[in-house]
């Protein structure tokens, strides 16, 4: 049997149907998904949204509510039978947001202490040491302990730690979110080429989406205990599969539009967004995103609507603005940008491309 083969009949991860609740209270509401070997899976989502529930369902640190778990075409849990394969048994590799690093190890012995528990010999033991260490580029701290190091080198400790074993899996809680910006922007570029050079199987949990966008090869989307959208990231920016999905991202102001005299049209403005034929058929009310290609700030008399700019942030090489559209209770507040320095208070012209819109239904 060929790896292709044998890769497509035996996913990284396998989940059907599952779901766990606490009493009468549901948290993750049946997932199904496949995730092919090799390949990295974020999961991105809001505070309670069921992501970490579904990480620690992989891990076994949680039996399923209903459903089954797979991982490396071997079955984990199964709630309808009962079966269960306790988490040292899975050969996963784990990383967590606080590293869980041994302070009176040394970095090498942090990374060693998986293998010695596994019962291998030292000459191999320092083999794959020296070689994780290599890849996460520590290998001159081996001899350090961890308290000496900064926040992003104990963090690349920990994901040697996860991959010296060669697991099957590697599971990622939030592990760059103690970082400053810029050094978690680094590390995430770092970690996908890393899990990319050595074919590795991960699922990545963060409610930061430059994050998941940068490390992952899909993104499932998670709302309330479902995955809302699962797809690749530029598939999610250019196509939202829904109203959640694009507000999440925040890609573009979400409104309510209505049908007006056979055009569309920002419900209770009169401002025209679009003719008939471009948005949704047989519907008379919608939502739809206005995304900042869908707006231009130009001149008044190529403007079809106007509004007063509420924020003006500068960019560098441009201005972010947001401006309100209408007034009372149907104002709504749209984003875009300006080259020209703009300022709040002042009023500007908007055009509106329709190819630019996103369209979804009322409800």
């Amino acid at each position: 049997m060929s790896t292709a083969e044998s890769s497509t009949e035996k996913p990284a991860i396998q989940l059907r149907d599952l779901a766990l609740s606490y009493g009468e209270t549901p948290i993750l509401r049946g997932v199904t998904l496949d995730l092919a070997r090799g390949r990295t899976l974020a999961l991105l989502g809001p505070s309670g949204c069921g992501k970490t529930t579904l990480l620690r369902l992989l891990a076994g640190l949680l039996f399923p509510t209903r459903g089954s778990v797979s991982i490396d075409g071997r079955q984990m849990a199964d709630a309808a039978t009962g079966s269960f394969v306790p988490p040292e048994r899975r050969r996963l590799g784990m990383v967590f947001q606080d590293y869980a690093l041994w302070p009176h190890m040394s970095v090498a012995g942090n990374v060693a202490f998986p293998l010695e528990m596994a019962g291998i010999g030292r000459t191999e033991i320092d083999r794959r040491v020296k070689m994780a260490l290599d890849r996460v580029g520590l290998t001159d701290l081996a001899a350090r302990i961890p308290g000496d190091l900064s926040g992003g080198q104990q963090q690349r400790v920990a994901i040697a730690r996860a991959i010296v074993g060669e697991p099957k899996l590697v599971l990622f809680d939030e592990p760059l979110s103690n970082l400053d910006r810029e050094l978690r922007e680094s590390l995430a570029v770092d970690l996908a080429q890393l899990l990319s050079d050595l074919s590795m199987s991960a699922v990545y949990v963060t409610h930061d989406q430059g994050e998941a966008f940068t490390i992952a090869d899909e993104v499932a989307v998670m709302q309330r205990g479902r995955i809302i959208q699962l797809s690749d990231p530029q598939s999610l920016v250019e196509a939202p599969a829904n109203a959640a999905v694009a507000e999440f991202l925040k890609l573009g102001t979400v409104v309510e539009a209505e049908r007006q005299g056979g055009d569309w049209a920002l419900a209770g403005t009169g401002i025209r967004l679009a003719m008939g034929s471009e948005g949704p058929a047989d519907a008379n009310r919608a939502r739809v995103m206005l995304g900042r290609k869908a707006l231009r700030v130009c001149p008044d008399d190529r403007a079809q609507a106007s509004g007063q700019v509420v924020r003006a942030l500068f960019r560098g090489d441009f201005y972010a603005l947001s401006v309100a559209l209408g007034d009372g209770a149907e104002r709504v507040e749209v984003e875009t940008v300006s080259e020209l320095r703009r300022t709040v208070g002042d009023r500007v012209g908007l055009s509106i491309e329709p190819a630019g819109l996103r369209w979804f239904p009322a409800n």
